[in-house]
């Protein structure tokens, strides 16, 4: 009797570590006249391998694309994203007027397309013109409500006033769509092929065992070869975890022959996705929110007007094109600068003089640059600009460090905190002579933005909490680096302290 083992695909799903996996972003823009044009489309993930075994080989199938992950490690979360052919939202959005110039209403007309109820949230900049209005309420600035809408059903919201024209400026629309995605991965099992001779007759014995733990679903095939190739049967199974499939089949054949198998186990499994508008500054995206463009209504005087008064003439913009740009793996920026940091717990130093070295703005970050970084905040929150002061800065307010390019410079680090009188770092790049201060941002968002930027956690914390504390940023690897300054920050690497002799 002779055992014969063969290679074979097969597949099942890990546990997920969270209901919710994937997010879609779609950078959309919604226009006074009811169209809507989205520029860039693309969704992204984390997945999670909760068992005690590598899987290979893992798709993520969303709508027209997939995203492959080669492997796992047990314990292990990998990120992914792909683009996607842009698509609309089922959202439409229309700006028109009421009445005449002696009282007139700006009329907001949201409408749900989806079969299921959204909830929806609008922020509207409080026009001058107000003087009333209705189904929102003033907040700061602006004319905020927050709505369900239920399925093909619309909501209006009306400012009045009164006067020859009317002006809206941009405002924001917040709103996110449940989505499925498909999910299956392989990992290993048990299988074997044992043959034996009865009366002239051969016969073999196939299994196969499933190891991992979730149902496997098994379609496969059988040969065996002599001279030629004999094809015997195909079969298709489901096997929960720790069950056997077995089947005996003969062959008559006056030569000894091999036996073959191959089979894929699949485990099919969903994902929820969470479909999010996205608007972008600059090069950044802000995640959550679409924008609504303005417009203006005049209310002139119009010839067979009735009582010589017209109504609101529309003045809208203009679609952009309907080409999408090139798609651009996102930064996630999520970032709220706090009001006040946390108290640092200070490590005394030796006393020892420290020459003062110039202060010199490396040239390939400009003082313009330098001094505005962008704080983003989702998903309610819009961008803001915030003054970074850059000259005696080192010495009053220090700056920031990672581990990694403390270490890197060695016993030098002494001369970085006498000179500075203060280093920040997080509890995770904590080294002598570093005050350390807590971040105050969720684990998950840290590693969301380190899997986007290809970056490390500790070297995406220490660019948070250099936007947070607004300090300059000291980071040994120049594509961290190079994160931090689209953020806005500061951001000098080893390389850049050599160059211009800070030590």
């Amino acid at each position: 009797m002779r055992l014969v083992v063969l290679l074979a695909l097969l597949t099942c799903i890990t546990t997920i570590s969270s209901a919710e996996c994937i997010n879609e972003y779609r950078y959309a823009v919604f226009y006074p006249n009811g169209t809507q044009v989205v520029f860039e489309d693309w969704f992204a993930g984390n997945l999670t391998n909760n068992y005690p075994h590598q899987i290979n080989s893992i798709n993520v199938t969303y709508r027209d694309a997939t995203a492959f992950i080669p492997s796992i490690n047990p314990g292990e979360s990998k990120g992914f994203s792909k683009t996607l052919k842009p698509k609309n939202f089922n959202i439409g959005v229309k700006i028109y007027a009421e009445g005449d110039r002696n009282a007139f209403s700006i009329v907001y007309e949201i409408e749900n397309f989806y079969n299921f109820t959204v909830s929806i949230n609008i922020s509207i900049p409080k026009p001058d013109f107000a003087t009333s209005w209705e189904n929102c309420s003033l907040i700061g600035k602006n004319l905020v409500s927050n709505f369900f809408l239920p399925p093909n059903t619309k909501y209006f919201i009306r400012i009045r006033g009164s006067g020859n024209y009317a002006k809206v400026d941009d405002s924001l629309i917040d709103f996110s769509i449940p989505s499925k995605a498909n999910i299956s991965f392989s990992a290993p099992t048990v299988f074997s092929i044992t043959k034996e001779l009865d009366n002239g007759t051969w016969y073999a014995n196939y299994s196969i065992k499933n190891k991992a733990e979730c149902t496997l679903k098994i379609n496969g095939t059988t040969w065996a070869e002599t001279d030629t190739k004999h094809n015997l049967f195909n079969f298709s199974t489901i096997l929960n975890p720790n069950e056997t499939w077995s089947k005996k089949t003969k062959f008559e054949s006056e030569v000894v022959p091999t036996f073959y198998i191959k089979y894929v186990a699949l485990n099919y499994t969903q994902c929820d996705v969470v479909i999010k508008p996205v608007y972008k500054v600059g090069n950044n995206y802000v995640i959550g929110m679409a924008k609504v463009f303005g417009t203006t209504f005049n209310f002139g005087a119009v010839a067979g007007g009735v009582g010589g008064v017209g109504h609101g003439i529309l003045v809208t913009p203009t679609p952009k094109s309907t080409k999408p740009a090139q798609p651009v793996q996102p930064t996630q920026p999520t970032l709220t600068p706090p009001t006040q940091p946390t108290k640092p717990t200070p490590i005394p130093t030796p006393p020892m003089p420290i020459p003062t070295p110039p202060i010199i703005i490396p040239t390939k970050i400009t003082k313009e640059k330098a001094k505005t970084y962008v704080a983003y905040t989702l998903p309610v929150a819009y961008a803001t600009a915030t003054s970074l002061i850059v000259s005696p800065v080192f010495r009053r307010r220090g700056f920031v460090v990672d581990g990694k390019f403390l270490d890197a410079i060695g016993d030098k680090a002494i001369l970085f905190s006498r000179y500075a009188r203060r280093m920040y770092t997080t509890s995770s790049n904590a080294r002598p002579f570093a005050y350390v201060v807590d971040l105050n941002v969720e684990r998950e968002m840290v590693e969301s933005i380190a899997i986007r930027n290809g970056l490390s956690v500790e070297e995406t914390e220490s660019i948070i909490l250099a936007i947070q504390m607004k300090r300059p940023l000291f980071i040994a690897d120049e594509k961290a680096a190079e994160v931090a300054r689209r953020y806005g920050v500061l951001a000098y690497t080893v390389e850049d302290i050599i160059k211009y002799s800070y030590v």
